[in-house]
């Protein structure tokens, strides 16, 4: 069990309401926090304070972080504390089945990660990040649009409740996947389904799958693409090129320009919402 001190909402609420000056945004993680602690450092007048959303006493019993983020803004809603909740999109534009409020901005994307998936900042990532000459910002956008099939097993995990257990298959990604051979999504698939609590028929995963393709057709793959897939590939990318370090993800995230804020609507809301 966490020793983690947890405010309840009505606490949080109250602070803020006797205290108009302050402004609270609260993320699903510790990397979340960190990122955007460093993203507006520039700009915080020290009246915004970063929260994870595990410093909140709100009990879920499904969803993680992200519904108990979901759980915090509905009870903030109607609130005059400045609190924002920035939630990762995940398949919401796609299936269009939560109900939102003022008190939340979901990322542009599918994630936080998604923001990472452009020519610059891979650049930035191959060259000064792994200091490498060995793989190009194409290269790796070709090995991340090969998790589009992961993606669609996780959507249609998420529309037909079949609960596949993604976080223990990718503790073993390499047995699915590497550079030199690409992505094995059968060996994938079949893995999940033998694993998974509710195992779904051949016929129904099958035909889950084609309607899942059909509906994300000509959707950006940015917003299809799970960021803990992503990491894994560029951890077998990274052992394929030589580089020892086990730091990969803090690496990348370094590559991302806080100079291009105003290219991305839901971080310019974020930065609004704290020089306002």
């Amino acid at each position: 069990m966490s020793d983690k001190i947890r405010r309840t909402p009505e606490a949080i609420i109250k602070s803020f309401e006797m205290d108009p000056d302050k402004k609270a945004i609260y993320v699903e993680g510790l990397t979340d926090r960190l990122f955007f602690e460093h993203l507006f450092s520039k700009i915080d007048n020290g009246q915004t304070i970063f929260f994870e959303i595990d410093s909140v006493e709100i009990p879920i019993d499904e969803g993680g972080n992200r519904s108990r983020l979901i759980e915090f803004a509905q009870k903030i809603e109607n609130s005059t504390a400045k609190i924002k909740c920035f939630i990762d999109a995940d398949f919401n534009r796609i299936l269009n089945n939560e109900n939102l409020n003022n008190a939340i901005i979901l990322t542009d994307f599918r994630d936080l990660e998604s923001y990472l998936y452009e020519h610059e900042y891979l650049n930035k990532f191959i060259k000064i990040g792994l200091k490498t000459d060995k793989i190009t910002p194409e290269f790796l956008l070709n090995e991340f649009s090969k998790a589009k099939s992961i993606a669609i097993l996780r959507l249609c995990s998420t529309e037909q409740k079949f609960d596949f257990p993604f976080q223990r298959i990718n503790e073993n990604f390499s047995r699915y996947y590497s550079p030199q051979t690409g992505l094995n999504i059968e060996k994938y698939k079949t893995a999940l389904t033998q694993t998974a609590v509710k195992k779904p028929t051949k016929e129904d995963l099958d035909k889950a799958i084609i309607e899942a393709n059909e509906k994300c057709e000509n959707i950006d793959f940015r917003h299809l693409l799970h960021g803990k897939d992503i990491m894994e590939i560029l951890k077998e990318i990274a052992r394929y090129i030589g580089y020892r370090k086990d730091n990969i993800d803090l690496v990348f995230w370094m590559s991302f320009d806080s100079n291009n804020i105003d290219k991305y609507p839901a971080l310019k809301q974020l930065e609004d919402f704290i020089l306002t």
